[in-house]
C-alpha cells in the first residue's frame, strides 16, 4: 500500500468517526440546553460548527482531485483557527462557575486574547499567501507554515493545560462541601471530573508527538477526532453536574431531601452552577 493510500484510509476512518460524533453532539446540544444563549452555549455551538467545517475541509483533501483539494484547503485553513479559538473560549466560559477571583479570570482572558492575536493571523494569512504564489520558493513556504503550525500546537496545548488545571483545582475546592453531603454519588462525580480533565490533556499528547515526529500520516483525522471527543466530554461534565444536583443529600449515611439547611444551601450553589452553564 503506497503512502497516499495509507493517508487516505487512516484519515477517512478517523474523520468518519469524528463526523458521527459531530452529529451526536448537535443532537445532544439541542436536547440539553433549554436557554440557548450566553457565552457557554455560543462557544460550544461555534466549536461544533467549526469542527464540522474542519471535517468537511479535511475530507475534501482526501480525493485525488485538484478541484476538491483546492476548495478543501481554503475551508481547512479557515476552520482550523476558528475551531481552536472557540474551543479555548468554551473552556474559559465555564471557569467563572468555580473561580470567583476576578484577577485570575482577567489574567486568563488576557492570556487568551494575546495568544490568539499572535497565532490566529498567521494561521489565516500564511496559507493564502503560499497558495496564491506569494512565496518565491515552495520550500520556504513549507518551512514558514511548519513553523506556524509548531507555534499553534504548543500554544494550544499550553492554554488547555493551564485552564484545565485551574478548573480542576477550583472545582475540587468549590464542590467539595457539596460532594460531602451528596455521598457516594458526589464522590463519583468528583472522580469523573478529575478523570475527564486528565484525559483532555492526555489526548493532546499523540497529536503533539505526531506533529513533531514528522510521522503525522493521520494528523488531520486525529485532529477532528480529538476535538469531537473533547466536546463530548465537555457535555458529559455538564450532565454529571446536573446529576449531582438531582442526587439526594446523604447525612449520616441516610439519604434525605435537599431541604435541609446546609444541604439545601449547598444544593442552591450547585443549582446555580448548572443553570449558569446551561445559560
Amino acid at each position: 500500500m503506497d503512502p497516499f493510500q495509507v493517508y487516505t484510509l487512516a484519515n477517512s476512518i478517523l474523520l468518519g468517526i469524528a463526523a458521527y460524533n459531530v452529529v451526536e453532539l448537535c443532537l445532544t446540544i439541542y436536547h440539553t440546553f433549554e436557554r440557548r444563549q450566553g457565552l457557554y452555549f455560543a462557544s460550544i455551538v461555534i466549536s461544533t460548527l467549526a469542527l464540522a467545517i474542519f471535517i468537511l475541509g479535511s475530507s475534501l483533501l482526501l480525493p485525488d482531485s485538484r478541484l476538491f483539494v483546492s476548495v478543501g484547503r481554503y475551508i481547512y485553513f479557515f476552520a482550523w483557527p476558528v475551531l481552536g479559538t472557540s474551543h479555548i473560549v468554551l473552556l474559559y466560559s465555564r471557569l467563572h462557575l468555580v473561580l470567583h477571583s476576578r484577577r485570575i479570570l482577567r489574567g486568563i482572558l488576557i492570556m487568551i486574547i494575546i495568544s490568539s492575536t499572535v497565532i490566529v493571523p498567521p494561521q489565516l494569512i500564511v496559507p493564502y499567501i503560499g497558495y496564491s504564489g506569494g512565496f518565491s520558493d515552495v520550500r520556504l513556504a513549507r518551512k514558514v507554515w511548519r513553523c506556524v503550525q509548531g507555534v499553534v500546537v504548543v500554544n494550544t496545548m499550553a492554554r488547555e493545560v493551564i485552564i484545565s488545571g485551574v478548573y480542576a483545582v477550583q472545582a475540587y475546592r468549590y464542590l467539595r462541601p457539596i460532594v460531602q453531603v451528596k455521598g457516594e454519588k458526589g464522590r463519583g462525580v468528583m472522580v469523573y471530573l478529575i478523570i475527564v480533565h486528565i484525559a483532555v490533556v492526555l489526548i493532546d499528547i499523540p497529536y503533539v508527538v505526531m506533529f513533531f515526529s514528522h510521522h503525522g500520516v493521520a494528523i488531520d483525522g486525529y485532529t477532528g477526532l480529538m476535538y469531537s471527543i473533547k466536546l463530548k466530554m465537555e457535555l458529559a461534565v455538564l450532565n454529571m453536574l446536573v446529576t449531582l444536583l438531582k442526587s439526594p443529600v446523604v447525612l449520616g449515611g441516610i439519604e434525605g431531601s435537599d431541604e435541609g439547611s446546609e444541604g439545601g444551601e449547598l444544593n442552591l450553589n450547585i443549582q446555580e452552577l448548572s443553570s449558569r452553564a446551561r445559560e
